[in-house]
């Protein structure tokens, strides 16, 4: 089930989403991850997923505790290799460490993409609902 999850499911909703869309009116979601060994194409590929899934599953109404998980599950793919990307430097121990934080990590960046697009949306002058 997973792997049809991961091989199907995903892809064709990040194919809705359009999560490879700028974020230039936006600030960089995924910045306070480490950097160490990091490439910026695949920050931007995740920061730009992470923005367009929020835009896609928030309603404004909802908890974000309850959406994050759903915006974290469209951008997999972009945060599995931004986290490569991070770890690539790390040493064996530095990376099992930093494997164990990371659904917490994703979960986060998620809520963060959230209440990122509901400030915008606020000044957008649309009515929202932040909680």
């Amino acid at each position: 089930m997973k792997n049809l999850l991961i091989s199907v499911v995903i892809p064709c909703m990040i194919a809705l989403v359009g999560c490879r869309g700028p974020t230039a009116e936006l600030t960089s979601i995924g910045a306070s991850a480490p950097s160490k060994g990091a490439t910026e194409p695949d920050k931007q590929a995740y920061d730009a997923c992470l923005s367009g899934a929020a835009k896609y599953i928030d309603d404004g109404k909802g908890p974000i505790e309850h959406e994050a998980p759903l915006v974290a599950a469209l951008c997999y793919p972009q945060f599995s290799q931004y986290e490569k990307s991070v770890a690539s430097g790390f040493s064996a121990r530095a990376r099992k460490t930093f494997n164990r934080e990371s659904d917490q990590r994703q979960i986060d960046f998620a809520s963060a993409a959230i209440r990122q697009e509901r400030g915008a949306l606020a000044f957008s002058g649309a009515p929202v609902s932040v909680r």
